[in-house]
């Protein structure tokens, strides 16, 4: 389904929704903030970090309905919500708590 662009990222629509752009501007911070409670030894960050990004899923996922729109538009907003799967799996295994198996 859809256009792939580079390291199976899609290509993004022509325009995001405020909602989309926020949580994918949320998800290019984990790294970061990894880094940074691992350097500073605050897992609070770590927690911090994981509630803003759900709380920014519910918002992208109340505002962007996933299956709807052009092929382009459905193709992001899968990985997007993939890519905060993954992210949340990843912040969560780090504070050493259990992955919910469906939201």
């Amino acid at each position: 389904m859809g256009e792939s662009g580079v390291g199976g990222v899609p290509l993004f629509p022509a325009q995001l929704e405020a909602a989309e752009l926020a949580l994918l501007r949320q998800l290019s911070l984990w790294q970061d903030t990894l880094y940074t409670a691992s350097r500073e030894l605050t897992p609070n960050t770590i927690c911090n970090y994981a509630y803003s990004l759900a709380s920014l899923f519910s918002n992208f996922y109340s505002a962007c309905p996933i299956l709807k729109g052009g092929e382009a538009s459905i193709t992001f907003r899968l990985w997007l919500t993939r890519s905060f799967t993954d992210t949340l799996g990843e912040a969560l295994d780090v504070l050493g708590l259990p992955k919910p198996e469906r939201m």
